[in-house]
């Protein structure tokens, strides 16, 4: 009897304490909830701000331009806020800004604000921090008031409200699990609000920025969506929403940023298209109606949905699912000459996985790994295509990288300045680790900055012999590029930004000149591979070259030796003396030969 009243009594208390600790919870909520009111409303008062060598508490001391301050209660109206309590002495709270100040850039227009809350004493050294990092959010001191309310024990602690005012999110300390989970927040509550105040039928147009080429699509208005939460359904349930007419809409878009004739660009463009949207945390997956109506959307159905409009325009790309990831799985024309890379086999076709973005390569690890550990889509048209080598790029636009390149040839210094759109790196970092696919696109990114109009003026009047070697130096300068060994082959672009290279990329570079600048066919140039080296050979055309090299040359058939590796005092003919004798002649395929004209004449295009 006396034992059940005990644990009567301590069920009460337990329910006692509960209650009590609800009810401290709720107001702390709703005090915190009208004080975030009252922070938005600080900002309204900053016409004056930065004019006091020495701010004092309760001031603005950074403002935003995303801010009205004529109309700030419009332009704060019913925004998610994110509070950071921090200061300039807090080592952790400095490693976080960076990332906050990246949440802010990329949320900004989402109607998502972050205000930093300072709890600096000397003012003075505070506002010089922020001249210095310009952190693009606006940042407040902290008086005693904001620090009694919001009840602050440790830095950096990050309060996220919701639309309503509401603390959604409180995370104390930088981690970044911390900011992964403050992210996640930020697009559920962000989802949340697109369901609440967007119907399907009131959605908006969606920008699309293609490599720098802004795209505006209307959406799709469906009034009901089916509920799928196999892959293999989503993938009947897409086949069947790709009509004739969407197709011939999708094929419209690729006209206007002119990639119709590039698959590759046209995969790069559906993954930027579904990637886009928000992404929600429903569980299931999503229809292509679905994501273009309600703009919402996963990895999973992105990867789906993409595959499928790829199968209908004809090429082989299959979606490659497990428990914890989805990778498009792409099937390379075998003249890209893929080097190394994961894949997965399928009867006798190789895919090469791609993340679904647009910056990590086709392939994802270069290590020729063979991956099984996924189940995959079964294309509903036979005949597929495999993608094929890349002959013309996307015209890319937005901002430009400035160099200047310099080498020295027979007593001549050289000094070219060049210009490249970022965007260009940007779509070049899709590729995979190739050979001749580098080489193709390589020669379009050359001609895109300009490069290849200079050096065939300063070679014009050169002979043949001396014409090779220039561009031979070229390849070899030190001031030009780097030489890392443990650099993975990139794209000509990606050499010149990064402004340094290996020996495969080196070879990869020299080629992509020689056929270029001199007009070399593809037939004249070969890659030479050692087990642990790659080179090229060049056969000579005039019999001026052919002399010299006949006293000099290190001759494989009809092709002279041409190593752009070598740093020290080599010309065409020389090899680098610790090669052995066993390597491979690697020729490009002649099925690639149909992209170039039969006779190649100074400034052809192909």
């Amino acid at each position: 009897m006396k034992k059940g009243i005990s644990y009567l009594l301590l069920i009460l208390i337990l329910i006692g304490v509960g209650y009590l600790l609800y009810q401290h919870r709720t107001a702390l909520k709703s005090r915190l909830s009208s004080y975030i009111k009252e922070i938005k409303e600080r900002i309204t008062k900053t016409e004056n701000a930065g004019k006091k060598p020495a701010p004092e508490p309760g001031e603005i001391v950074s403002v935003c331009s995303d801010i009205d301050s004529s109309n700030t209660e419009d332009s704060l109206k019913e925004k998610i806020v994110l509070l950071d309590f921090w200061a300039t002495w807090c080592p952790p709270c400095r490693q976080a800004i960076p990332y906050i100040s990246e949440i802010y850039n990329d949320y900004k227009q989402r109607g998502v604000m972050v205000i930093g809350v300072s709890l600096d004493e000397d003012t003075v050294a505070l506002k010089k921090f922020l001249e210095e990092e310009q952190i693009p959010y606006p940042i407040i001191i902290a008086d005693d008031e904001i620090k009694e309310k919001f009840q602050i024990k440790a830095i950096p602690t990050l309060f996220l409200f919701d639309q309503h005012g509401e603390v959604a999110l409180k995370e104390v300390g930088f981690t970044q699990k911390n900011i992964k989970e403050i992210r996640q927040k930020i697009e559920k509550l962000l989802r949340n609000k697109l369901v609440e105040d967007s119907p399907v039928e009131n959605v908006g147009p969606v920008e699309i920025n293609y490599f720098g080429k802004v795209i505006t699509l209307k959406p799709i208005s469906v009034s009901a969506f089916p509920q799928v939460s196999n892959p293999m359904k989503c993938y009947e349930l897409d086949w069947h929403q790709v009509s004739d007419e969407f197709l011939n809409s999708i094929k419209t878009m690729f006209t206007k940023l002119k990639i119709e004739d590039c698959p590759f660009s046209q995969m790069l463009f559906l993954i930027e298209l579904f990637s886009t949207f928000i992404q929600t945390e429903e569980e299931g997956c999503h229809s292509i109606y679905e994501i273009l109506s309600r703009q919402v959307g996963n990895d999973l159905s992105g990867v789906i949905a993409t595959s499928v409009v790829m199968q209908k325009l004809g090429w082989d790309v299959k979606f490659f699912y497990n428990e914890n990831k989805a990778y498009l799985g792409v099937n390379l024309a075998s003249g890209w000459l893929v080097r190394s890379s994961s894949w997965i086999e399928k009867g006798e076709v190789r895919y090469y996985l791609k993340e679904f973005d647009t910056t990590t390569p086709v392939g994802l690890k270069k290590n020729g790994k063979k991956d099984e550990s996924f189940y995959c889509s079964g294309p509903k048209t036979i005949g597929l295509k495999p993608l094929p080598i890349i002959k013309n790029l996307p015209n890319f636009s937005g901002r430009i990288h400035q160099r200047e390149l310099k080498w020295q040839y027979q007593e001549t210094e050289y000094h070219i300045p060049i210009m490249i759109p970022f965007e260009q790196f940007h779509f070049a970092e899709n590729f995979p680790v190739c050979l001749f696919g580098i080489v193709f696109s390589g020669c379009q990114e050359l001609k895109n900055i300009g490069f290849i109009d200079t050096l065939k003026a300063i070679t014009k009047k050169m002979d043949e012999y001396n014409q090779v070697n220039l561009l031979l130096k070229f390849c070899q300068s030190d001031d030009v590029f780097k030489y890392v060994a443990e650099t993975p082959l990139k794209s000509v672009s990606w050499q010149l930004y990064e402004e340094k290279n290996d020996c495969d990329g080196r070879s990869v570079f020299l080629y992509t000149l020689l056929h270029s600048v001199l007009n070399y066919s593809f037939d004249d140039i070969v890659f030479v591979e050692w087990s642990t080296h790659m080179a090229l050979a060049l056969k000579p055309r005039t019999s001026g070259a052919k002399k010299i090299l006949s006293n000099r040359g290190i001759r494989i058939d009809d092709y002279y030796i041409l190593d752009p590796t070598y740093v020290g005092d080599t010309y065409w003919g020389d090899k680098m003396p610790h090669l052995s004798d066993k390597y491979e002649v690697i020729k490009c395929p002649h099925s690639l030969l149909g992209y170039i004209p039969e006779s190649i004449e100074p400034g052809t295009e192909y």
